[in-house]
């Protein structure tokens, strides 16, 4: 399986349609929601944005499966492979669903997370503002009507957060384009690919820990899969 190029993000595969009863009143642009709200309009015409291209999670499960040393390996042959220019680093984060416990960051834009869990738990609160058992508190109490943590367990003890994580760990990475990889302009790109140095870091092949293997500051066990991921 191939890894992704890109630190991950969280895409929400897409919802079926909601039906929406017909609404009894409709909500006018000058009132606010709750009595904490402000909807007074802003002089300020500036607009600030930011762009960030959001990357798939498919086959993040086996990038969580990765064991730690593997990855701190990678990062400490780095220099001696591009004379010094490169050298990666591997931070530990804390585990959220494991109390105390830190493991190699590997999930968000800063590799702020170690775990799927973590990561979709964080997902949720600065995403979709759904707060949650690892993330309980919202960044704002504007507007905040609702008790916390507002995902909660269903009739199977399992919380919103619990289905995603699984589901992300059950997807696979697309298989490779075998087709346009053997183009001329694909073997031109992987020449030059490898001649710059990018592979120093975006490694060809990692293989995860073996399947039974306790990650997550012992919250997952590692299951039986294909353990090898080519890039």
């Amino acid at each position: 399986m191939r890894l992704p190029k890109r630190p991950p993000a969280l895409i929400l595969p897409r919802s079926l349609p909601i039906p929406v009863r017909k609404a009894t009143a409709t909500a006018l642009p000058n009132r606010p929601a709750t009595p904490t709200c402000s909807t007074s309009k802003s002089t300020n015409k500036k607009i600030i944005r930011a762009l960030r291209a959001a990357l798939n999670t498919l086959g993040d499960g086996f990038v969580e499966a990765i064991d730690d040393k593997t990855l701190q390996t990678i990062a400490a042959n780095q220099p001696a492979l591009r004379q010094g220019r490169i050298h990666g680093e591997a931070i530990e984060v804390p585990v959220l669903e494991a109390t105390g416990q830190n493991r190699v960051g590997r999930f968000g834009w800063k590799d702020q997370h170690s775990s799927l869990l973590s990561f979709v738990a964080g997902a949720y609160l600065n995403e979709m503002g759904i707060t949650n058992r690892l993330r309980p508190h919202d960044t704002t109490t504007v507007g905040k009507i609702t008790p916390d943590p507002e995902d909660t367990p269903d009739n199977l003890g399992l919380a919103a957060i619990d289905h995603f994580a699984q589901f992300v760990r059950g997807t696979k990475v697309p298989p490779r384009d075998t087709v346009l990889a053997a183009t001329a302009d694909a073997q031109i790109g992987r020449a030059l690919f490898d001649r710059i140095g990018c592979s120093t870091c975006h490694v060809g092949t990692i293989v995860t820990a073996p399947a039974g293997t306790v990650i997550n500051g012992g919250a997952f066990t590692v299951l039986g899969c294909t353990r090898q991921q080519d890039h």
